[in-house]
């Protein structure tokens, strides 16, 4: 009883400071006191207005003065003929002016567009009130407000031009279509996961989220952004010679001769809708001004300030046109990416840029930008730098036990009670803290984050836990074999053991497979990890065969999954509630990848004995869940899962050999006088 106590004031214990440190990150002044003067300093330049409208601002406006601002201030660049909805259908040939669309999802980011950036030739240079009424006049033209009404934050906050939901509709198709694409049109693996996929709705037991894979997989279609850490440039290819002829038909009005900033003419001021008004507007330079950012005036062209080459692609695919976005083709904003770098003589004049060349390109002021916090994996690694500590103290923990498990097994109640305790922390930490579950799944995702991005790790080091638990796994196997991971660390190799003995417990017949069938059957999950690594080359999207690991479903999604999944996890949780197990010994391809692995294991570190010949170990085989131990004693390091169970018979000090023809075979408890096992 004093030691289920401990336990439980341990446990309790555990979860207090587990919950409390986090707390204690935000007040430690120490490590916050920059981040927070940052946060203020922040709070007052940015005027962003949240998804919530908690941050507008106070004032009020009704479309009647609004009227009356547009036409003062808006006026030259938008005429109130070219207000549309999405459902008009216009044609681009019928605007005069720069179009405004009424169908805004969220009327407060209307509020938020007109005060950040409008009116054009002097953003941000209205009051509230203006903005306020600018904002209710567009909001009475797509009939929201009526002419007398007063807008203020609190109606704003109110008013719903469209249903959030409304751009969920044909999500299903589109995802059928995304996780049933294969790259090799394979019949076979096709149908099966069109039959597992077919009309399966998760079983929603404490949430109502949207697959977070799906969410990726929809983003990556959808954003055609452009980073210099994140490169997904498309196909095509261009040079300054086409990109010249581009640019003098689609940009020389705007940015002057080869990129140099020039007053605009009276007949692009018109094109905006003001054929009255002459306005004398600049663009900044796009060639020039190298070496001139120190000095006190400084040219912020693209040759002396942008740092990478491939977010100016990304800039003229995604703005350029101005009158026109989005109008280029792939090869058209190659080569008018070519020109400019030509023009700033980063390349030469027939240099061909595509989406290998262009991140070659070297830009001169790449070195002028620095980060002072750090790339945004590491500041994820502050955060969670509490969490970093105790997964190392954990990892560190197991090692030292390992390093003197030959002392530690000398005695089986305090071996028995540090394992106890050790392998509930670890799974209470990577398992229900963390749900994290090192596997075949895991590794997929990875393999699919690193192929969607090129091979950059940027968003795979966001995980810092995964990061330090997968290195300490390989370096562990390769100096001590499978056992660490698959004996301590693995959640779901505690669940087996946890239901193991639970039938234990309540006294069910424990199964036990025969020996010459054991023997071929810790062969299967071999078969079965080559079955998944060959069906990873024929299947793109959702591979139904990593599902093969109920990992996913106990640990990670908590058997809020799909039924087929939740059906299959059961199943093999009834298997391993009658074998000991039984997972481990025959099923897991994980466990396998870990011991093809292991062959290369520098320290084999188990005790074992070689006298009972050909008879079965009677000393300890019994107490070897995986069945490790073979006839005449030696230990099969590819199975051996290092529990310590046959350590604890060989090394404890209370017990000795009965049997006189094999010595060290039978064994007995020199206190209670209760032989440990019988031939």
């Amino acid at each position: 009883m004093k030691i289920i106590q401990k336990y439980i004031i341990f446990i309790i214990t555990f979860f207090s400071l587990l919950f409390i440190n986090p707390l204690q990150a935000e007040e430690n002044i120490e490590f916050n006191l920059g981040k927070n003067i940052d946060e203020r300093i922040t709070s007052k330049i940015d005027i962003t207005v949240d998804s919530s409208g908690s941050n507008l601002p106070n004032g009020a406006g009704s479309p009647k003065e609004g009227k009356i601002i547009f036409n003062n201030k808006c006026i030259s660049c938008h005429l109130e003929k070219d207000f549309y909805n999405t459902a008009d259908n216009r044609n681009k040939n019928e605007f005069n002016s720069i179009p405004i669309n009424l169908n805004w999802i969220y009327p407060k980011t209307l509020f938020d567009y007109i005060r950040k950036t409008m009116p054009y030739e002097k953003p941000q240079s209205l009051t509230d009130d203006e903005t306020y009424a600018l904002t209710s006049y567009l909001l009475f033209k797509n009939n929201k407000l009526k002419f007398e009404d007063i807008l203020n934050k609190e109606k704003l906050i109110k008013i719903s031009i469209i249903k959030k939901d409304t751009f969920l509709t044909k999500w299903n198709d589109e995802k059928n279509n995304i996780l049933n694409t294969s790259k090799y049109n394979n019949k076979f693996f096709n149908y099966v996961s069109q039959f597992f996929n077919s009309d399966e709705n998760e079983l929603q037991w404490y949430s109502n989220k949207v697959d977070k894979n799906y969410l990726d997989q929809k983003i990556l279609t959808e954003d055609i952004s452009i980073s210099p850490i994140d490169i997904n440039l498309p196909k095509g290819e261009g040079n300054a010679i086409i990109g010249e002829k581009v640019y003098q038909a689609k940009c020389l009005s705007c940015h002057g001769t080869e990129g140099k900033a020039e007053e605009l003419s009276v007949e692009v001021e018109s094109i905006r809708g003001n054929q009255n008004t002459f306005r004398i507007i600049a663009f900044e330079s796009l060639s020039g001004g190298l070496g001139s950012l120190s000095s006190e005036m400084p040219i912020k062209s693209i040759g002396s300030f942008w740092p990478h080459a491939s977010t100016l692609f990304d800039y003229i695919r995604r703005a350029m046109p101005y009158f026109e976005p989005q109008s280029l083709t792939n090869d058209e904003a190659y080569a008018v990416t070519a020109y400019i770098l030509f023009i700033n003589n980063i390349i030469n004049k027939d240099d061909v840029i595509n989406d290998k060349t262009l991140q070659k390109v070297n830009m001169p002021n790449k070195a002028g930008f620095i980060d002072s916090w750090g790339p945004d994996w590491w500041r994820e690694w502050l955060h969670q730098k509490y969490g970093i500590i105790f997964t190392i103290t954990l990892l560190t923990i197991i090692i030292i036990i390992i390093l003197f498990a030959q002392k530690l097994t000398q005695n089986l109640n305090n071996i028995s009670l540090i394992k106890l305790f050790l392998t509930t922390v670890i799974f209470l930490w990577f398992g229900i803290y963390q749900s994290l579950q090192i596997g075949t799944q895991k590794l997929y995702q990875t393999y699919n984050s690193l192929k969607l991005h090129n091979g950059i790790w940027e968003n795979v080091l966001f995980d810092p836990i995964y990061i330090l638990l997968g290195t300490f796994i390989i370096i562990s196997t390769l100096i001590w074999g499978r056992g660490i991971f698959c004996g301590w660390i693995c959640p779901f190799g505690t669940i087996q053991d946890l239901l193991f003995k639970v039938s234990k417990k309540i006294k069910l017949n424990k199964f036990e497979i025969p020996q010459y069938i054991h023997n071929k059957l810790i062969y299967l999950k071999y078969i079965i990890l080559g079955l998944i690594i060959g069906s990873t080359l024929y299947t793109t999207g959702h591979n139904i065969f990593i599902e093969f690991e109920p990992f996913n479903t106990v640990i990670v999604k908590k058997f809020n999954t799909s039924t087929i999944y939740l059906l299959w996890a059961l199943t093999i949780l009834t298997f391993v509630f009658f074998i000991e197990r039984g997972f481990c010994r025959y099923l897991c391809p994980t466990g396998a990848a870990l011991s093809i692995i292991g062959r290369f294991q520098v320290i084999n570190w188990l005790s074992n004995i070689k006298s009972c010949g050909s008879e079965s170990c009677a000393a300890c085989s019994p107490n070897c869940p995986t069945k490790a131990i073979k006839k005449d004693g030696t230990i099969n390091t590819r199975e051996c899962i290092q529990c310590l169970s046959c350590q604890i018979v060989f090394n404890d000090k209370n017990i000795k050999c009965i049997n006189k023809k094999s010595k060290n075979s039978i064994r007995i408890n020199k206190n209670t006088k209760k032989i440990i096992r019988t031939a």
